[in-house]
């Protein structure tokens, strides 16, 4: 979650007088009967939370009468993130997928493992005995 989404939803709280357990109360239910805790809401004010549910953004905002555009914007900027670099990953896939996969093996190397016996086989010199050249 980003940080000034928490410092947008811990001023709303500080200047209601709202503790964590309160808006906890307040928000209620979400989704599958889910609860969000005060816990949560506390990493959300300290803006360590990495993704507040939509739902319970959409009632952050009006409960606290935070600006919607600013505040929807701010709690939506991990998943912007997220989303550009799951981009640069599928340009890079893309690019390995061109070249043939080419790409991909020469920065995993041999990954192949040896067979010794049939290395060690083909490198050994038949004895003279047997008539054929070494």
């Amino acid at each position: 979650m980003s940080e000034r989404f928490g410092r947008m939803v811990d001023e709303a709280a500080v200047a209601q007088g709202l503790k964590n357990y309160q808006l906890q109360v307040m928000i209620g239910l979400y989704g599958n009967q889910q609860v969000f805790s005060a816990k949560q809401l506390d990493r959300v004010r300290k803006g360590q939370y990495r993704f507040v549910p939509p739902e319970v953004v959409g009632r952050l905002i009006a409960l606290l009468g935070l600006p919607a555009d600013d505040a929807w914007e701010a709690a939506m900027e991990p998943l912007k993130e997220e989303l550009e670099s799951y981009r640069r990953f599928r340009t890079a896939v893309s690019q390995v997928a061109v070249a043939g996969g080419r790409a991909l093996k020469h920065q995993l190397g041999n990954r192949r493992p040896a067979d010794r016996r049939r290395a060690d086989r083909r490198r050994r010199p038949v004895p003279a005995e047997l008539g054929r050249a070494a």
